[in-house]
């Protein structure tokens, strides 16, 4: 859990992410919270409406420059 009282204790916090197909990501809490890099990370289920069936769920990170 985060400490309240310290301001940045939020940033010793890691996601680690494991796709299907094997592909691993790690993402720092700092990089996506609000009050330090804001960075969209969106995990979609559906594209046009239609679920991602058989690829399953897709990480996207629009500021991502060199996307796997």
């Amino acid at each position: 859990a985060f400490d309240a009282r310290r301001r940045k204790d939020r940033s010793r916090f890691l996601l680690a992410v494991t796709g299907g197909d094997g592909h691993h990501a790690v993402l720092s809490w700092a990089e996506i919270d609000a009050d330090f890099g804001d960075a969209p990370v969106l995990l979609a289920t559906r594209m046009d409406g239609r679920p991602l069936e058989p690829d399953g769920s897709q990480l996207v990170m629009p500021r991502d420059r060199c996307g796997a």
